[in-house]
């Protein structure tokens, strides 16, 4: 039976994070439906990062190593409300939106499998259960009245736009990957891994050093 504690609450929204992700990424582009099914995500989003950001991430910092984790956790806190703050001024049908919601559904299901595999366990496993249990109803009163706008000024900490740029095709990469010219071959600057990797791969770094530093 679910313990229905803190961490199945939390489990329970990022499931309809993913939903939510899901229903946008499945409409067409230039689909003005992708404007309401993004604000829906949005609203829930911002609801689920305060319920966090109050209740889960105090008692993260009381682990070992925990400030570590906290503080990458915030981070990317802040590069999603800051993805949702660009976008509510984007036309949903400029590719510019196309672009940064391609952006925002990577940062979020990147990030709440992270969390869930580093975060939620860890918290899981070394806070009483009685105390999760306790911290459940809590949970989702804060939660039910959490605002559904992010935060002013978050617009200056824009994530990195790891993206492929959208004028080149799939085919027109993978002939350039495969051409090799007489005078040598150079593979496309855009072909090339940045030297960190993508958002995502950073975020799973830096989560692996934290945890790196607790044993």
């Amino acid at each position: 039976m679910p313990r229905n504690d803190l961490i199945d609450r939390l489990t329970a929204q990022h499931d309809r994070l993913r939903d939510q992700a899901s229903a946008l990424t499945g409409l067409q582009l230039g689909d003005e439906r992708r404007r309401t099914a993004l604000d829906e995500l949005s609203a829930e989003l911002v609801r689920h990062l305060r319920t966090e950001e109050e209740v889960l991430y105090p008692l993260v910092r009381r682990l070992p190593g925990g400030v570590e984790l906290a503080d990458l956790a915030l981070s990317t806190h802040a590069s999603l409300e800051a993805l949702l703050s660009s976008l509510a001024g984007v036309s949903v049908t400029s590719p510019e939106f196309n672009r940064q919601a391609a952006q925002l559904v990577e940062l979020i299901t990147g990030h709440l499998g992270e969390e869930e595999a580093r975060v939620y366990s860890r918290v899981r496993a070394a806070v009483p259960g009685r105390e999760l249990v306790e911290l459940g109803p809590p949970a989702d009163r804060l939660h039910d009245r959490a605002p559904t706008a992010p935060r002013p000024g978050h617009r200056v900490l824009l994530p990195p736009d790891d993206l492929l740029a959208p004028e080149r095709g799939p085919a027109k990469r993978v002939r350039e990957f495969f051409h090799r010219s007489s005078e040598g071959y150079r593979q496309p600057d855009s072909m090339v891994p940045a030297p960190q990797g993508g958002p995502i791969q950073r975020i799973r770094k830096q989560f692996s050093r934290a945890g790196d530093q607790r044993q």
